[in-house]
């Protein structure tokens, strides 16, 4: 299974609008900042599903699913990530970088990715369900998501703070290394090449794939003005 930069997943996503991918599956209006529509995701009588086209994400405030082009077309389509990738580079007429399939590094690499996020998972819902999680918790019961969809999604929070490298020390004391976190998008570089959290202060949403690994993650404020994905 091919395993892409970001680069080249930035690319395929740039070359994808959401509300292009999302228009033909679901009816939608606008109103205000949004697009309206019943979510495809689960039975509902009133539009509780929303694309945003400036951040380039879709949520649903009935089932809590959300994320990126990617994470839409995964749930849709019921496709692994890679999958969703080919998918959308098809789509935008990208010529993807194949890898060798044989490649045991790059194979064990996205073992170890998918062994982080499920590492990363659990530290996002324990931030959720502790003190500092309170904020994020609000947030859920304001929009009247349940505790049982919270678990059934593994809803997380990702915490804020003064501390940058919360995720990072939790994750380096599993034995987690700077590449896996990187490569897994959990960790970004900062100008003085230092490794801070990608994600703080923001409600967690796991991305899963056909096998119902955690492939990624999708982060979104609380006041649902900055996505961070």
């Amino acid at each position: 299974m091919p395993f892409y930069s970001d680069e080249t997943l930035d690319e395929v996503r740039r070359a994808n609008d959401i509300l292009d991918v999302v228009s033909p599956y679901v009816q939608l209006r606008q109103r205000g900042g949004r697009y309206w529509g019943l979510c495809p995701f689960h039975r509902e009588k009133s539009p509780s599903f929303t694309v945003r086209t400036d951040m380039q994400t879709f949520y649903c405030f009935g089932c809590a699913a959300g994320g990126n082009v990617f994470g839409f077309v995964q749930r849709y389509e019921n496709l692994g990530f890679v999958d969703a990738v080919k998918r959308l580079a098809e789509r935008a007429r990208i010529t993807l970088p194949e890898e060798k399939q044989g490649d045991p590094g790059a194979k064990k690499l996205r073992e170890d990715i998918f062994a982080a996020n499920r590492q990363a998972a659990r530290f996002f819902y324990q931030k959720l369900i502790s003190h500092e999680g309170a904020v994020a918790r609000d947030y859920l019961l304001a929009r009247r998501i349940k505790n049982s969809t919270i678990k059934l999604f593994g809803l997380g929070f990702a915490p804020g703070g003064g501390n940058r490298r919360a995720l990072y020390e939790y994750l380096a004391g599993l034995g987690v290394s700077d590449q896996v976190m990187v490569q897994g998008g959990l960790v970004v570089k900062t100008e003085d090449e230092r490794l801070v959290d990608k994600f703080r202060g923001r409600l967690m949403f796991p991305i899963l794939d056909a096998s119902e690994r955690i492939c990624g993650f999708g982060g979104r404020n609380f006041d649902d003005l900055a996505p961070n994905t």
